[in-house]
């Protein structure tokens, strides 16, 4: 049997400590390395991110977008309406609405009248207005306004309302409440009166 001489066991000897140690660097490497503690410095910036990432959702989710107005000039004529009665002179007490002709007031400016009073329907037929005219005598001889609407136009966040009106029965009969024209704007989704005034030349 061969043995190896003393020298060959030396250096065979020599090499065999390092065998461990390569593989240990090796699974240090594959590892990444350990996790830091749940109060290192880095778990924390980590946890302030996710806290602001979740507010940031939470805020947005929050975040409607601007506020606008609804669609149509409804809201609109409703304001103008309302001011129109305000500024009537005589005060009116109950009021007239035209049926079958281009200038009947909408359905929103009649809810504005009934606020406001009793409310008829005024036909546009001769005989029948003279009916109209004779229930509303033996109901009591109030003021009554017959309020008609000229023209309701909208452009993007405004509105023009042109009404016009004239008084029904009574001593004021015939006597006109005078055209008017009315600015109304929208802001912050909410319908404003921005300016009324006597339209000229109407």
């Amino acid at each position: 049997m061969h043995r190896p001489s003393p020298s060959a066991a030396r250096r065979a000897a020599a090499r065999r400590p390092l065998l461990p140690a390569l593989a240990l660097v090796a699974l240090a490497a594959c590892g990444g390395g350990a996790k830091p503690a749940s109060g290192d410095a880095t778990s924390g910036d980590s946890a302030a991110g996710d806290n602001l990432v979740a507010r940031t959702r939470a805020a947005a989710a929050r975040d409607e977008g601007p506020v606008v107005c609804g669609p149509g000039t409804d809201e609109a004529l409703t304001l103008a309406v309302r001011e129109y009665i305000k500024q009537a002179t005589p005060k009116p007490q109950r009021f007239l609405v035209s049926v079958g002709t281009d200038s009947a007031l909408p359905e929103a400016g009649q809810r504005a009248l009934q606020d406001k009073g009793p409310m008829y329907l005024f036909p546009a037929q001769p005989a029948l207005q003279q009916q109209m005219r004779t229930l509303l005598h033996d109901k009591g001889d109030y003021t009554t306004l017959l309020l008609v609407l000229r023209d309701a136009t909208r452009r993007d966040s405004t509105a023009t309302v042109r009404l016009d009106g004239h008084y029904v029965g009574g001593e004021d009969d015939g006597k006109p409440a005078g055209p008017r024209v009315y600015q109304v704007s929208c802001a912050a989704g909410k319908w404003r009166l921005a300016g009324a005034a006597p339209e000229r030349g109407a």
